[in-house]
């Protein structure tokens, strides 16, 4: 909605959005669980119209979508939270198929129906208001002949063992690209669904090209709500092959880094860690600085008891004048560098002097050369 909403004024915007919007989710929401982008994707359309009035507009606000969603007597507008919403009415009707006592209860709540279930004496014994509900169905199944010797149910349709589906959805594709590629692919079952339902059904053959362009509209359509950006020529030309405008995507923001000294008599500590895989090998580093840029180094016997360790860095703090800070990997080399040579030693090292891997670092940060950090 466009200026259509923004005539209408917050409350009945409100009220809209709870008769109208929410009422229209409920029947599918008491079917299927949707997925937490879409769920997602209608909450912050709701959010934009009630606020602006257009689902498109985004407006800074000061009041926290939870709490619009709370209850009146709380302080709250009273909308349902879509996805509290769709978890309610899933558990719902799963308490009703439990629960119930009619006959739909009885029919769906066992889990372990056989189809030697409804046959006795060599005859089907079909539920009757099976029958009354699916008359044809039941024609159909009562014409089945049966054996005259009782006999195991067996398995016909074997579960695919093929790797159709997960190399369908491992394609190297951008991430425009990708989810319009697993829309299409949604869009295309369901189109040979419905042909399928038309010659089943109203004895109506299916037209290919018409198909075709019911799944090409459909990806125009779902293309400009699908998230992510293309990359490379080929992309933009797949996309334009189909109709949909590439999306690019965000320029990287350039940010500089630069190392600064410590003030005298300050010494500053740059410290780094690094592991290589989850499990995998694991390393540290750092490396001591005054005021001068200068590699600096203390000699002392390093404890070989962990506890001894331990205890001995606290009593040091203790006496100790410091403070914490960040700073970006990039203007962080040199401990970077320190971490990547600790995972090459197998126990604890210490440098009086700076190794040789270190000389272009220290000389850089020592100049005051900056690097540039992409984001």
């Amino acid at each position: 909605m466009g200026w259509q909403g923004r005539l209408l004024s917050m409350a009945g915007r409100t009220q809209l959005v709870q008769s109208v919007f929410q009422s229209m989710l409920l029947h599918s929401f008491s079917k299927y669980h949707w997925p937490v982008y879409l769920v997602k994707k209608l909450t912050s359309w709701a959010r934009n119209f009630i606020w602006s009035g257009n689902i498109g507009t985004r407006k800074i606000v000061t009041i926290r979508w939870a709490q619009v969603c709370a209850p009146k007597l709380e302080g709250g507008l009273g909308i349902r939270d879509l996805s509290s919403l769709n978890s309610a009415a899933i558990l719902k009707f799963a308490w009703d198929s439990f629960s119930s006592h009619s006959q739909w209860g009885d029919y769906v709540r066992p889990s372990n129906l056989h189809v030697a279930d409804f046959i006795s004496h060599q005859s089907w014994q079909l539920p009757p208001f099976f029958c009354q509900a699916f008359p044809l169905l039941a024609r159909q199944i009562s014409d089945l002949a049966l054996p005259l010797i009782d006999e195991s149910d067996m398995l016909i349709w074997e579960p695919s063992t093929s790797d159709f589906w997960k190399s369908y959805c491992q394609k190297p594709f951008s991430s425009q690209l990708f989810n319009l590629w697993l829309a299409a692919g949604m869009f295309t079952f369901m189109a040979l669904w419905k042909a399928r339902n038309k010659l089943r059904f109203d004895n109506r053959t299916p037209n290919f090209y018409t198909m075709c362009c019911s799944i090409m509209a459909w990806i125009r359509e779902i293309s400009l709500f699908a998230p992510g950006h293309y990359k490379g020529v080929l992309d933009a030309r797949l996309l334009a092959s189909l109709g949909v405008a590439p999306k690019g995507g965000k320029a990287p923001r350039i940010q500089h880094v630069l190392w600064q000294p410590p003030f005298f008599p300050w010494i500053k500590v740059n410290t780094d860690g690094l592991a290589k895989g989850n499990p995998g090998p694991a390393a540290c580093g750092g490396v001591f600085r005054d005021a001068s840029a200068c590699f600096s180094s203390r000699s002392f016997s390093p404890p070989w008891n962990l506890r001894v360790r331990w205890n001995n860095c606290l009593s040091i703090i203790r006496q100790m004048n410091f403070r914490c800070s960040h700073i970006f990997r990039e203007g962080n080399m040199v401990a970077d560098k320190m971490a990547n040579l600790g995972l090459s030693n197998a126990s604890f090292t210490w440098y009086d002097n700076p190794p040789t891997e270190l000389h272009g670092f220290l000389q850089a940060d020592y100049l005051g050369i900056p690097n540039y950090r992409f984001s």
